[in-house]
């Protein structure tokens, strides 16, 4: 903002923002020339417009504080030079000029700060501290106050294992640079396997490259020799011997003892159901009782056995991925084991049914149940697995397999026939024995249980084997 002299200390509107600031008295504008004796037939003060004149030559520039206003540079504004020059050639020489005071650099010649209204941002001079500002946005009296001293302390970085980090260092091929007279050489001359001839160099690419292929089939090497082998006697060869297992110790000892329990409590309430009516009163809670047992052990042994046949599958000489104490991990998995139980033995049960009503006997059904489920649950539960849905129980790429690998699954059902005879055999013991003999007998059909997933599992690592024709 430029004003005239005259209008020092008045208030004067900015054409930009249309604040309104106080224009300064300086002592720039206010120094006037020392009078002097000054030569016959000129006059030292002109009165009138002369001085206004002179004075305004000596206006302060744009941008800069009027206390502190420096002496305008010639080269700079060469076009505001005649005025003062020519001005200063006419006076006497022994007339002193009053010079501006030295800038000082210590004072800024702008600052900043916010509208405590809108918080738009806000500049003001040092000359302006202590005014008040009128903000171009919400037109809101703003007090203009010192700035504060600005003073930056050094933020400390800590050292975090978490931030980013280099990479492990990793062997990299030496590298030679081969001219182009080389590579010319190389590729007239062919492959050669011998050292590299002096100024040739047609050997370097050949040895990176067997070098590249050599550390490839050791990284093959390695996988394949971590990756486990279907023994020569899948059906045999260390079928029984994870029972040894702690973990599978375990399950096996809480399932026999949940299996006794059920038993138990079957024959107790088939007793007290032909007695008083208080006696069927407690059979009926019995009842319930069993029930809840019954559906929490048939959750939980489906649930290892399905562990059993996926750890086995996946070449595990012990299974390692046994359920857990969290429910909701392995809750789902039951249900490939029951939905295939359910799914394989309906045909079974539906034949048999029908006999039943054509004058068969009523045990047609439980055997038509019982063979059914022995032919279709290996299939259902593999094909489920496979496709990883409790609902797929017709996976093509297993129902293929009964055709290509006909002869494990001969063997399969070889076996399994023999260990579903040995479970009906104890399942008969259980139901007709004593407390003592219905524990064992409990316990012995678990243990056949297991063995049957370990061998189910032992089929499916066998069908993963068989290569396609």
């Amino acid at each position: 903002m430029k004003v005239p002299p005259g209008q020092a200390g008045q208030r004067c509107r900015c054409a930009r923002c249309n604040a309104q600031v106080v224009a300064p008295t300086s002592a720039g504008h206010d120094a006037q020339p020392v009078a002097a004796p000054a030569p016959s037939g000129h006059d030292a003060n002109p009165p009138g417009p002369p001085a206004a004149d002179s004075a305004r030559d000596k206006a302060v520039p744009s941008g800069l504080p009027s206390a502190a206003a420096p002496p305008v540079a010639p080269a700079a504004t060469p076009a505001r030079r005649a005025g003062p020059t020519a001005e200063a050639s006419k006076r006497p020489a022994d007339v002193p000029v009053a010079e501006p005071p030295p800038p000082t650099a210590a004072s800024p010649q702008e600052f900043g700060f916010e509208c405590r209204l809108c918080r738009t941002r806000l500049y003001a001079r040092p000359e302006q501290i202590g005014q008040e500002v009128t903000c171009p946005d919400c037109h809101s009296k703003n007090k203009v106050k010192p700035p504060k001293p600005q003073t930056k302390t050094p933020v400390l970085v800590e050292d975090d294992d978490d931030g980013l980090q280099l990479s492990e260092p990793v062997e990299r091929l030496s590298t030679v640079y081969v001219s182009a007279a080389g590579i010319g050489d190389a590729a007239s001359d062919g492959p050669a396997t011998g050292p590299a001839r002096p100024g040739g160099h047609q050997d370097v690419i050949a040895d990176q490259a067997r070098q590249v292929l050599a550390k490839a089939a050791a990284e093959v090497e390695e996988v394949e020799r971590a990756t486990p082998r279907l023994p020569d006697r899948p059906f045999v060869t260390g079928l029984v011997s994870f029972l040894f297992d702690v973990d599978a110790v375990l399950r096996w000892l809480m399932l026999t003892l949940m299996l006794h329990a059920d038993v138990a409590l079957l024959k107790w309430i088939i007793k007290l159901s032909s007695g008083p009516g208080i006696a069927q009163m407690g059979a009926l809670l019995m009842t319930l009782g069993a029930s809840l047992l019954g559906l929490a052990m048939v959750a939980i042994a489906s649930a290892c056995f399905l562990a059993i046949l996926q750890d086995t599958a996946n070449g595990y000489d012990k299974p390692e991925h046994w359920p857990g104490i969290e429910l909701t991990d392995w809750m789902l998995d039951a249900f490939y084991v029951v939905n295939g139980l359910l799914a394989a033995a309906l045909p079974g049960l539906f034949l048999g049914g029908t006999l039943m009503c054509l004058g068969g006997k009523v045990l047609s059904a439980v055997y038509g149940g019982a063979i059914s489920t022995l032919a279709l649950f290996p299939v259902f539960l593999i094909s489920m697995v496979t496709e990883g849905s409790c609902f797929a129980i017709a996976s093509p790429a297993v129902w293929g397999t009964l055709q290509t690998s006909r002869h494990w699954w001969g063997k399969f059902y070889l076996i399994s026939a023999g260990l579903g005879l040995a479970l009906l055999v104890l399942a008969r013991w259980m139901a007709s024995g004593g407390f003592f003999l219905t524990g064992l007998g409990a316990a012995a059909a678990v243990a056949v249980m297991m063995v049957y997933f370990r061998l189910l599992g032992r089929l499916a690592w066998c069908l993963s084997e068989q290569k396609p024709s």
